[in-house]
């Protein structure tokens, strides 16, 4: 007669386990019924355990459904839309990338136009730049560098020929600038000098302070350290794009490569608001007015998780300055058969770059322009930010992450002024239109960041538990089976990336949280190292995950 799954000792357990093969090697159950075994289920060949009438579906870790994609009706002009929409089709990504990665590169490339500086003023007291910094989270595998280089294609090539046009003058002046510094060495080391001599030597002392040395033009950079930045925004006029497709500048601002004084963030947390930035080294001193850095990254979620878990980056307020996107990934759902990239769409999105880029409006070196809004877009945004700022309250979903949430306005700021201009770089104010649509991707941003807090692991005993819900929902996918012992899951999880499981018994605390929340029981009494999952486990936790393999 067939056991009660309550009446099962641990006796029975362990004799059914010494019977059991490894996970790798068992196979779906057949469709006909075999004679049940001991346990009733999973081992051996036999039939999973038949969910009780009475098992509620498991309450939710966090909430794991991905977020509403990037509103595509946001995106402006239509040129820019259009080359967004095509580059999702063509590389079968979510549109969250390519679309945060436009508006992160067309506000590096206004931040660049011109001799000076274009501010949006909202209120006399209030003003935002035009850079944004901004991080997509998707999976290896999802196409992201390809994605990037698409994007970035219009600035590399504008920067290529802005090389090409410089570099007669640049080799002219290090010449000139490599006599003045040997003549001047030469006066150094010939003792005593008439004071002519003198004179001549000051003179060119004063000379070779005052004037940088000549630098080939850059627009972007890739993984760069904290020091590095700062000297590039002194040689290229406080000006930079930093375009990273994969997440070593996480590694790089999280300390890789740093002494013991740990990383300098200020370029990085000055470069995003335009603060004066001064470095006095003993090496070197520099200074920059108005620094104003463009960072577009994409990352694997876990490296999202390990920045967005740095106590450092959040006590230092650099977190907080970034635009978070974690769209549900669509590996496994994608066709090898994607449309190209018409060659008018491409052309279209790059005259667009380039338009922005060459734009220069008759400005000074150091002149500041201000973009105001008009009367009604200060009215809407006014009606936004009192919905924004009710979030902030002690029961307001982002209550934990005020630091976040209080600059999501003046990233909405930049978004309209970065939409208006794109499409008339000589703008004069921002309407109405551009902020309306700069608030949808404000609370995409705000749905975005809820979930990449969630995931970050904020709580580490429900960051692993996590972990583990998601391995025992993939394994039992790949499987058919919904039986696992706590080694079966430990020896999934420990080659993992940032695992933090180092011994079978790691795993037993995320499994009782998981237990405690309904998504799997215990099956046999106290010491039972057995768990069964719940039968609806993946539809529950809103994941799509593979079809089981056929026999």
């Amino acid at each position: 007669m067939k056991k009660d799954l309550t009446s099962i000792t641990s006796a029975d357990i362990d004799a059914a386990m010494s019977k059991a093969r490894p996970l790798s090697e068992r196979r779906k159950p057949p469709t006909h019924q075999p004679a049940p075994s001991k346990l009733g289920g999973g081992f051996g060949g036999s039939p999973e355990p038949s969910a009780p009438p009475d098992w509620p579906d498991p309450e939710p870790l966090v909430d794991d459904r991905a977020p509403a994609p990037f509103p595509a009706h946001a995106i402006f002009p239509d040129a820019a839309r259009a080359f967004v929409e095509a580059v999702a089709r063509a590389y079968a990504v979510p549109l969250d990338l390519p679309a945060l990665l436009y508006f992160t590169l067309a506000g590096g490339c206004l931040t660049y136009a011109g001799n000076g500086c274009r501010i949006v003023r909202v209120t006399p007291p209030w003003s935002e730049t035009l850079n944004i910094y901004s991080i997509v989270a998707l999976p290896s595998g999802s196409r992201k560098s390809q994605t990037f280089a698409r994007m970035i294609g219009p600035v590399r090539e504008y920067e290529r020929e802005l090389v090409e046009a410089t570099r007669s003058d640049v080799s002219r002046a290090t010449a000139l600038r490599d006599i003045d510094a040997n003549h001047l060495d030469r006066l150094k080391r010939s003792g005593t000098l008439s004071a002519e001599e003198q004179e001549e030597a000051l003179m060119l002392a004063e000379k070779l302070a005052s004037e940088p040395p000549p630098m080939a033009p850059r627009l972007l950079a890739e993984d760069i350290t904290s020091e590095r930045l700062a000297g590039l925004l002194s040689e290229q006029g406080g000006r930079i794009i930093v375009a990273s497709p994969e997440c070593d500048l996480i590694g790089l601002l999280r300390g890789r490569y740093a002494d013991k004084g740990g990383v300098n963030l200020d370029p990085f947390l000055k470069g995003s608001s335009g603060e004066p930035l001064t470095v006095d080294r003993q090496s070197r001193h520099l200074h920059v007015p108005r620094p104003l850095v463009s960072i577009a990254m994409s990352a694997q979620p876990g490296a999202l998780d390990a920045m967005l878990s740095d106590p450092v980056l959040n006590d230092r307020g650099l977190n907080p300055r970034f635009v978070f996107a974690v769209p549900a990934s669509n590996l496994g759902e994608r066709e090898m058969r994607t449309p190209p990239i018409p060659a008018d769409v491409e052309q279209g999105y790059a005259r667009l770059m380039r338009r922005a880029l060459a734009w220069d409006g008759g400005m000074a070196p150091g002149q500041l322009r201000e973009v105001p809004l008009t009367d009604k877009a200060v009215t809407h945004l006014d009606d936004w930010w009192r919905v924004n700022e009710r979030t902030m309250r002690p029961d307001g979903p982002l209550a934990d992450f005020t630091g976040w949430a209080s600059k999501l306005p003046g990233t909405v700021v930049r978004l309209a002024a970065i939409t208006t201009l794109m499409d008339n770089p000589g703008a004069t104010e921002i309407d109405h239109g551009a902020v309306m649509m700069a608030t949808d991707i404000g609370d995409w941003a705000r749905a975005h960041a809820l979930r990449a807090f969630g995931s970050a692991g904020l709580d580490p005993e429900l960051s692993r538990a996590r972990r583990v819900l998601g391995w025992l929902i993939r394994a039992s996918a790949r499987t058919g089976l919904r039986v696992f012992t706590r080694r079966e899951v430990f020896q999934g999880l420990k080659g993992s990336t940032h695992t933090t499981f180092r011994r079978a018994e790691d795993v037993e605390e995320p499994l009782r949280a998981l237990e405690a929340r309904g998504w799997l029981r215990w099956l046999g009494g106290e010491g039972t190292t057995t768990v069964e999952l719940h039968p609806r486990a993946s539809e529950c936790h809103g994941t799509k995950p593979p079809k089981p393999p056929e026999r």
